[in-house]
């Protein structure tokens, strides 16, 4: 009885309390937690499992600093070229009961016959 309590204890520690409140702390999703202990165990053992937080939170930190870094740069806030494939055209359409206008219309420039709205 005393075992189960004990495992239950460990097992409801290690894999719910720890990551929740360290994954707080740190700003990581407790699932981000696991595999950062799970990996770091993996890959380089005892010391591992005890740099695997450290080393997760430095990468969260370089890559939440180079995604701001890159919203501020002009490869993302300089507007690009216009949608070659498609362009604004005025159609009227005129049948036996009158005439239509439309404002816009959707058409391929390159296509034979771009004065037709495709």
């Amino acid at each position: 009885m005393v075992v189960g309590v004990f495992v239950v204890g460990q097992l409801l520690e290690g894999y719910v309390l720890v990551p929740r409140l360290v994954g707080e702390k740190i700003g990581l999703h407790p699932v981000a937690v696991i595999f950062a202990v799970l990996a770091g165990g993996y890959l380089f053992g005892f010391l591992g499992i005890l740099l695997a937080l450290p080393a997760a939170s430095v990468i969260l930190v370089v890559l939440r600093y180079l995604s701001e870094r890159y919203r501020q740069s002009e490869l993302y806030t300089e507007s690009g070229p216009d949608d070659p494939a498609l362009t604004e055209v005025d159609v009227t359409v005129t049948t036996d009961k009158g005439s239509v206008e439309t404002t816009t219309v959707m058409a391929r420039p390159d296509d034979k016959g771009a004065d037709t709205p495709t």
